[in-house]
């Protein structure tokens, strides 16, 4: 299959049977077409169907998932609705990742400070912002060598205050970047 709206098609299929390995292999299939406008909805397809097979438990998350996302999330930086839900997919992943027990090389093969850049790049944007700081919040809760590559992002604090103060137009969502914060080991 190469055309794209196959794809989704196989994408919703996949989600039915639970065929998580499958989704991830469209995720991968879409991202290796980033920028190609005719694949932006297979892309959002599959990263909607892995959140929502993670969230609802039928998926284990894992690292090689997260590498997934974060290879979709580069290849697709530029479009807003793809870097939404592929946020969510990150907080989804990372929210119910086991302790840190994966190979510490292939943690550090993980470029964390995606998500930071990401934020910075959808400044305007509340709800990347949310997802963002959610996401940060996940990662350095699961590894320890992430909360590290985060915290040393340069103007990490400065952006979580602004998420906080401005960014974010939800009240009850404006504790995420305190949240975040405090998986990092700092204070707003």
């Amino acid at each position: 299959m190469t055309n794209p709206d196959e794809i989704v098609e196989a994408i919703e299929a996949a989600e039915e049977a639970k065929e998580v390995a499958k989704i991830v292999e469209y995720v991968e299939l879409a991202s290796s077409h980033g920028g190609d406008e005719d694949w932006a909805e297979a892309s959002e397809a599959a990263l909607d169907a892995l959140y929502r097979l993670v969230k609802g438990g039928s998926a284990q998350p894992s690292l090689s998932y997260l590498k997934s996302v974060l290879k979709t999330l580069t290849s697709w930086k530029e479009e807003e609705a793809i870097v939404e839900v592929g946020l969510g997919c990150v907080v989804a992943i990372a929210s119910k990742a086991k302790e840190d027990t994966d190979n510490p090389e292939d943690a550090a093969a993980v470029d964390v400070g995606l998500v930071v850049q990401l934020m910075k790049d959808f400044a305007d944007e509340a709800t990347i912002q949310e997802q963002a700081c959610l996401a940060m919040e996940g990662l350095a809760i699961w590894k320890a060598s992430w909360k590290t590559a985060l915290a040393s992002q340069e103007g990490i604090q400065e952006e979580l205050g602004q998420a906080r103060d401005s960014r974010i137009t939800n009240e009850r969502n404006k504790s995420y970047p305190v949240r975040a914060a405090k998986a990092l080991g700092m204070e707003l």
